[in-house]
């Protein structure tokens, strides 16, 4: 493994947990929200820096459809973090990057780009997942029912991912149906991040096996 593997494994990790961080609003309060947004910003754009080269191929080569699909959900997921870093700095009311403009605007960009944001780079996570799992082979060797017990596991926990994003009426936020989050302030914060974490793990799996079945349809 490069150097340069380390570090965007190491870039990417951190996104993945400031992320998850960032929708425990509930738990980790507006000051701490607003730092943690820039600090999603910073890795965002290092995250782009470390993968520049993807940029200088998009208008390069054939088109085919998982390429496709992986330019479509990068695009997505730059103006899902362009609304973000916009109505952050509109509402941010602790860091110094604030912008006068629109609150009410601002409030619900910020409203649909976070749950847009949450599952558009979870499913971005579970398409690369492949690579990173191909490179992890190389030096971790599971046995035959430890993986069996893994995959059993993943399936509970994604099983418990639908139950939550139902019942935490995500697609109301992610379509503006409902334009106000409900925060229940009284809830456990174990039980909060086990929500989000398998939530995540629903929507990489889902990004996981759309990458599987594009490749097996292509070869």
């Amino acid at each position: 493994m490069t150097n340069k593997q380390k570090i965007k494994i190491a870039v990417d990790l951190v996104m993945t947990i400031t992320l998850l961080l960032l929708m425990l609003f509930q738990i980790t309060g507006q000051q701490v929200h607003e730092y943690l947004g820039i600090m999603m910003l910073c890795l965002f754009l290092e995250h782009n820096f470390l993968n520049r080269k993807w940029y200088r191929h998009l208008f390069k080569g054939k088109y085919k459809f998982y390429r496709l699909v992986q330019t479509i959900l990068n695009i997505c997921i730059l103006i899902t973090m362009l609304g973000l870093g916009y109505s952050g700095m509109v509402m941010a009311q602790y860091v110094p990057f604030s912008i006068s403009e629109s609150i009410s605007l601002a409030r619900r960009l910020h409203l649909a780009c976070s749950y847009w944001s949450f599952v558009l780079m979870s499913v971005h996570i579970g398409m690369h997942l492949r690579q990173m799992m191909n490179i992890f082979k190389k030096y971790i060797h599971l046995k035959t029912n430890v993986l069996k017990i893994i995959k059993l596991m993943i399936v509970i926990i994604c099983l418990y991912g639908i139950y939550c994003f139902i019942q935490n009426n995500m697609m109301s936020y992610m379509f503006l149906i409902n334009e106000f989050v409900f925060f229940d302030f009284e809830k456990n914060t174990f039980i909060v991040l086990l929500e989000y974490l398998s939530m995540m793990e629903l929507w990489v799996n889902i990004g996981y096996f759309i990458t599987r079945m594009i490749l097996k349809v292509r070869d």
